[in-house]
C-alpha cells in the first residue's frame, strides 16, 4: 500500500466543499494509501478554519483525526526537530518555514516521497505533490 504524507492544505480542502481544491482532495482521498501526518499539521488545520471564521469544522476535524482510520499521527522526536532546524538554514532561503522543514524531516525518516498537500515547498525540497489526474490512472 502506498504511503503518503498529508499536509495542512489537503485536510482543509478535503473538509471544505467550497474550497477550490476540494474535488481534487476527495479524488486523492479515495486512493488506496496509508497516510501519516504530524502533530503540528493537526494543530495548523483548525487554526486555518478559525482564521476563516469557522468554528464547527475544526472541532469536527479534531474529533475525527483522534481516531485515525488508515493512517497515523507522528509526534516529533527531538532528533527530527534538530534535523529540521538544521535544514531550515538552507531551505528557509527558498521560503520554506521551520514547520515545513519538520514535515520534510518526518517524511525523510521512512523514505516517503509523496505528499497530499498544496505547499510548493515540498516540490522545492524534492518531494512529489500528488495530483488528481495521477489519482485517476
Amino acid at each position: 500500500m502506498m504511503r503518503v504524507f498529508v499536509d495542512t492544505g489537503f485536510w482543509y480542502a478535503l473538509a471544505e466543499p467550497r474550497d477550490q481544491h476540494h474535488h481534487e482532495a476527495v479524488a486523492l482521498a479515495g486512493r488506496p494509501h496509508f497516510w501519516f501526518t504530524r502533530d503540528a499539521v493537526i494543530n495548523e488545520a483548525p487554526a486555518l478554519w478559525q482564521k476563516r471564521g469557522q468554528s464547527a469544522t475544526p472541532l469536527r476535524f479534531l474529533s475525527q483525526v483522534q481516531r485515525p482510520a488508515g493512517g497515523r499521527i507522528v509526534f516529533c522526536r527531538a532528533e527530527l526537530v534538530q534535523a529540521a532546524w538544521n535544514q531550515f538554514s538552507e531551505a528557509g532561503r527558498c521560503g520554506a518555514t521551520p514547520v515545513d522543514c519538520l514535515s520534510f524531516a518526518v517524511m525523510r525518516a521512512p523514505g516517503v516521497r509523496l505528499v497530499y498537500g498544496l505547499d510548493h515547498h515540498f516540490e522545492t525540497a524534492a518531494f512529489d505533490l500528488a495530483r488528481e489526474d495521477a489519482a485517476m490512472n
